[in-house]
């Protein structure tokens, strides 16, 4: 008669060790998530948004020119926005504005130019370029003041 023995036989295979799996999908998951950041990061930097989202007031001044402009246009809902940058204004001079901004205190301006494609009276897409003035007072928005629009 034979006793059973105790512990591994030599013939058994080892139990396959489940940590190499999970390690290797760890590894898969963060690389991963580390190329989807990446991709976001050169699409938004590609297209100023990243910009934009830091910086509120630039965003603001941005879309409220565009605004500005698309009112004098004949055909504001035509108009595609082009190559549209904000740059601080500079020192603010009493009379430099327009007197409906006196009153306002703490004021700094951001300028706001770029190119907008819209049609005439005639339908036809000319160029036009603009520069406008975004008036904030602190971070409060405050108005704008279209510059100039010219044939580009």
């Amino acid at each position: 008669m034979t006793t059973p023995q105790s512990g591994p036989t030599p013939d058994a295979a080892p139990a396959a060790d489940p940590r190499p799996n999970l390690r290797k999908k760890w590894i898969i998951a963060i690389g991963a998530t580390v190329a989807v950041v990446a991709v976001i990061g050169g699409v938004m930097a590609a297209t100023g948004s990243f910009d934009s989202a830091l910086n509120p007031r630039e965003t603001t001044a941005k879309s409220e020119c565009q605004n500005t402009v698309g009112d004098e246009l004949k055909s504001p809902a035509s108009a595609k926005f082009t190559d549209v940058t904000a740059n601080d204004g500079g020192a603010y001079v009493l009379g430099d504005l327009p007197s409906r901004f006196d009153s306002v205190s703490n004021i700094s301006v951001l300028v706001v130019t770029g190119k907008v494609d819209a049609e005439n009276s005639y339908g036809t897409l000319l160029r036009n370029k603009f520069n406008c003035r975004a008036v904030f007072s602190g971070d409060d928005f405050v108005g704008t003041e279209l510059r100039f629009i010219e044939a580009g």
